[in-house]
């Protein structure tokens, strides 16, 4: 499968965008909190995965001002346990685009490891370091700045306000949006992975990202 996803045309591929939402910043210490993840190829959505994740502690109120959730949010959610296996499915033989991807995969990992599950290695995009590359004329290259500059709407389900919330859903469709304008503009559909990707600490595949050893 790995020579398939590198030897392909994108164009013939499928991906999946993804998005977490965490109580805090140290994959050790903090925790998922949400799961969002989206399926697609060039010309279509395939599918969608979107779990809110029950925490073992409380979630600061730093954390909640950002994202919107609150203890009372997850009391009747699954745990990690029960939703990291589902998870991993789903990402199962696809391309994965994320902005920043150094913090969303370092937690993904790290919560593999803990469950003595395995993560799969697969080519990574990171939506940060492309536009970095592709947009050098950019000031900043944070999420909201990329969905003003490609013109990307809101597509909620969770907070139905029009607020500064992180809902990792959302956030997983602009990723996806943001991916797609990039591989049109540079023509990047009809090359393959390894022609296209780029990263600045040249972290292209999911076992790059392997910090920690458990």
């Amino acid at each position: 499968m790995q020579d398939f996803l590198l030897n392909t045309p994108l164009k013939n591929l499928e991906f999946v965008s993804l998005d977490l939402e965490t109580s805090g910043l140290n994959p050790e210490k903090d925790e998922i909190i949400e799961i969002g993840a989206i399926r697609f190829t060039k010309e279509k959505k395939i599918s969608e995965f979107q779990q809110l994740v029950k925490s073992i502690r409380k979630i600061p109120r730093s954390v909640t001002k950002i994202n919107g959730i609150k203890d009372k949010d997850l009391e009747s959610e699954k745990n990690i346990i029960e939703v990291l296996p589902n998870f991993l499915s789903f990402i199962e033989s696809s391309i994965l685009v994320m902005q920043n991807s150094i913090f969303d995969l370092n937690f993904l990992i790290f919560a593999s490891k803990m469950q003595r599950l395995e993560f799969p290695n697969l080519p990574v995009f990171c939506t940060v370091q492309m536009t970095r590359k592709l947009f050098p004329e950019f000031k900043k290259y944070g999420l909201v700045t990329l969905r003003e500059k490609f013109q990307i709407p809101a597509n909620r389900i969770r907070t139905k306000t029009k607020n500064s919330f992180h809902e990792a859903l959302d956030d997983a469709y602009a990723t996806m949006e943001v991916i797609k304008s990039c591989l049109n503009l540079s023509k990047g559909w009809e090359k393959t992975f390894p022609e296209v990707a780029f990263h600045s600490k040249n972290y292209l595949f999911s076992k790059d990202y392997d910090y920690f050893l458990i």
